[in-house]
């Protein structure tokens, strides 16, 4: 009873190692898979780095267009100009309707 115990015991370990085995065999697979993968990213990479072209230059305006601040201050000039003279309509009704 003694050997078959351990004939049992044996082959359980047998059977751990293989699936240990057949584990690392996959893992070295996906890591080589990974590093072919890696390869041709770093290539394709390089390939683009290789056809950047610079066209021109970047650079700054001669003048800035917008905000066209004279059309703007003169558009809220003219809405508070057209503000105070409704006021006055208002508050000189106001005040003629007291007397």
């Amino acid at each position: 009873m003694s050997e078959q115990g351990e004939d049992e015991r044996l082959n359980r370990v047998m059977a751990r190692f293989e699936e240990l085995r057949f584990d690392l065999e996959f893992a070295n697979e996906r890591y080589r898979l990974a590093l072919l993968a890696l390869e041709g990213a770093q290539i394709e990479a390089s390939r683009k780095v290789k056809s950047l072209v610079v066209v021109d230059r970047p650079n700054l305006p001669d003048e800035a267009l917008y905000p066209d601040r004279p059309y703007i201050l003169a558009t809220v000039a003219a809405f508070l100009l057209m503000g105070f003279a409704i006021f006055s309509v208002i508050l000189a009704a106001i005040r003629e309707h007291m007397e």
